[in-house]
C-alpha cells in the first residue's frame, strides 16, 4: 500500500462535507475539479458537464487515430 498519492484536482471535499453541502461543492465544481476524501483518501472526483463532455470527446478523438 502506498503512503503518498497523487491527487488530479488542486480542490479536495471531505464525505461528511459534501453530505452537508452537496449544491455549494456542485456548483464550486463547474469552475474547477474537486477530489472527493475519504478517510483522507481520494474516492471520486466531480467535474463539470463540460469538463466531462471535453473528456469524452478527447477519447473518442483519441480512439480515430
Amino acid at each position: 500500500m502506498s503512503l503518498i498519492q497523487t491527487l488530479y484536482a488542486n480542490n479536495t471535499v471531505s464525505m461528511a462535507d459534501l453530505r452537508c453541502n452537496t449544491a455549494k461543492v456542485i456548483e464550486f465544481a463547474k469552475l474547477s475539479p474537486i477530489a472527493v476524501l475519504n478517510h483522507n483518501k481520494p474516492v471520486a472526483y466531480l467535474i463539470s458537464t463540460l469538463a466531462y463532455k471535453e473528456m469524452l470527446q478527447q477519447i473518442e478523438d483519441a480512439k480515430l487515430n
